[in-house]
């Protein structure tokens, strides 16, 4: 089992927009804005199984982990006493198709470093988002850029890109005068 303390964990190390940006291409997912993402949705670490009868369980019953441990693992595994320690995307690799109740992150450049250990969940309730520093807007274009990214989806990266969900470098077409047009 794993003996991580699995409810306190927080994604902290990677800022919540790139995270964002990375959610993968999950319909369910890939066409909410940042403020509907973080209102239903938070990351959680993964779940892997740590010795050979949790990894057969695992591929019986598929339910229990996000992960499967590679071949090169189970032999580190079953030579381990105790609690081995397993190294992502060497050792064990997330399953790409998710079910209701996680999803993998995306595949981006931005978020290979999380990928392995963090996955998108529902949250059980509903969240409030406070967006910090909101009044503190020095102009009207300002505020305007800041409700277009908070309201409206984007990914930044390329390959998920899709006529709805523009790829963030892109916000600012050519020609484009004001962000309040």
């Amino acid at each position: 089992m794993d003996r991580r303390s699995y409810f306190k964990k927080q994604l902290t190390d990677c800022p919540f927009w790139i995270a964002y940006g990375a959610r993968g291409m999950t319909p369910s997912l890939h066409r909410l804005s940042a403020y509907e993402f973080h209102r239903h949705y938070v990351f959680h670490m993964v779940k892997y199984p740590r010795s050979k009868s949790g990894h057969k369980q695992a591929l019986l019953s598929g339910d229990e982990y996000q992960t499967r441990l590679t071949e090169a693992s189970l032999n580190k595994v079953d030579a381990c006493r105790g609690v081995p320690t397993l190294i992502a995307d060497l050792d064990y690799q997330i399953i790409e198709e998710g079910d209701e109740w996680w999803h993998p992150l995306g595949t981006g450049e931005k978020v290979q470093e999380y990928r392995y250990d963090w996955v998108i969940g529902p949250r059980l309730r509903p969240y409030v988002p406070v967006v910090y520093g909101a009044q503190g807007n020095n102009t009207e274009e300002e505020q305007a850029l800041r409700i277009f990214c908070l309201f409206f989806p984007w990914v930044n990266d390329f390959t998920e890109i899709r006529l709805l969900v523009p790829y963030n470098g892109h916000f600012r077409e050519p020609g484009m005068i004001s962000w309040l047009n």
